[in-house]
């Protein structure tokens, strides 16, 4: 389905609606855009919520949309120490230095929920949220609190996401999980498993639900002390209108889907443009063999030298030229093929007629 169709099931009514958005940052906020951009050209009014921690990462390049800055009282780069952190302890860093309690606590450093509570206990900007009366707010649910502001304002939420923890985005929108043929995610089971595989897929979904729903209880008491005190957060997340899925159903395996889950797979692909890097040019024209692009995603710059040194040496046995983007220490194996930039041409690198090849992270 095409992503104006998908926007004409997202808009309110036939007029302009007033649309607030509560963005993620990295790659979450470069899809984000793309919809923005198309809402406004169909004359809908944007205002964007844009926490003083996203600075760095989500500008004011969309001059048609309003920008609402709010301030939240973290160290100057607290929110880009804390993403390398999470990612050094959960994969990138020095397995002999990773542990449970590290992953955990990395995680609980990115300190999104004190985020939330700060916006919730900020009447001035609550009640100038309501006097514009907005007409639906667009969420990331990877950062919680966009549906928390749409029930204060009483107006409908849209999310847009590409993958939650224990598929929660199937079971939040009431869609039916039947896990003998739908495997669940972090597992490498297909739609066909025997019973073993029904089995550990069967636990896999207790120990991932049980585990993320007591996370997200933390989230409760922000929704007792600001909303209302008999609901709780994964009741409210669970009246999103629409789940709009960041990838294409041909990809999936079989499964029953709600009216309200939406595939837009594809949505952010645009036709690449000639780079505008000559040196760059000129080094991917002398690869007779063509080249491989490889890049982790926007949160990944660096990784421990130990698993850096892995994939440079891997890479340095291909006989194409290897555009790697990479900003850490240099591997000692670095092969004379491979050419490590802090930033790529990403989409200009795919469309480029020598490259045989896209390693990723297969990201969001």
């Amino acid at each position: 389905m095409k992503l104006s169709l998908l926007l004409a099931l997202v808009a309110v009514g036939a007029d302009a609606s007033k649309i607030l958005v509560w963005p993620a940052e990295w790659s979450h906020w470069i899809n984000m855009k793309i919809i923005i951009k198309e809402l406004i050209s169909r004359d809908h009014e944007v205002a964007i919520m844009r926490s003083s921690a996203y600075t760095d990462f989500i500008k004011i390049d969309i001059p048609e949309a309003t920008y609402i800055d709010f301030y939240v009282p973290y160290e100057e780069g607290h929110h880009l120490q804390s993403m390398d952190k999470v990612l050094s302890q959960v994969k990138l860093g020095d397995p002999a230095e990773s542990s449970f309690f590290g992953k955990a606590y990395a995680m609980l450093s990115l300190r999104r929920m004190n985020q939330c509570e700060l916006v919730m206990k900020n009447s001035t900007l609550l009640n100038s949220l309501n006097a514009t009366d907005f007409d639906l707010v667009l969420a990331d649910p990877t950062v919680m609190c966009g549906e928390l502001i749409a029930t204060k304002m009483g107006v409908p939420f849209v999310y847009n996401v590409r993958t939650l923890p224990a598929e929660l985005h199937f079971s939040l929108s009431q869609t039916p999980m039947p896990l003998s043929y739908v495997p669940m995610i972090n597992t490498e089971f297909s739609d066909t498993m025997n019973l073993f595989e029904r089995t550990m897929n069967m636990i896999t979904y207790v120990y991932q639900t049980i585990g993320v729903r007591a996370g997200l209880s933390m989230m409760d008491s922000i929704v007792h002390k600001y909303i209302d005190s008999n609901r709780s957060f994964l009741d409210i997340v669970s009246q999103s209108s629409m789940w709009l899925i960041r990838t294409d159903f041909a990809f999936e395996y079989p499964r029953p889907l709600m009216p309200n889950v939406k595939f837009i797979g594809g949505f952010h692909c645009q036709e690449a443009e000639p780079l505008k890097d000559q040196s760059l040019v000129d080094w991917i024209n002398e690869a007779d063999d063509g080249i491989i692009v490889f890049s982790m995603g926007s949160m990944v710059r660096s990784m421990h030298k130990s698993k850096a040194e892995v994939i440079a040496a891997a890479l340095a046995r291909l006989p194409q030229r290897v555009i790697w983007r990479y900003d850490g220490e240099m591997p000692d194996s670095l092969g004379a093929n491979t050419k490590t930039m802090d930033w790529i041409p990403q989409n200009e690198l795919m469309g480029h007629p020598k490259t045989k090849l896209f390693i990723s992270h297969g990201g969001k």
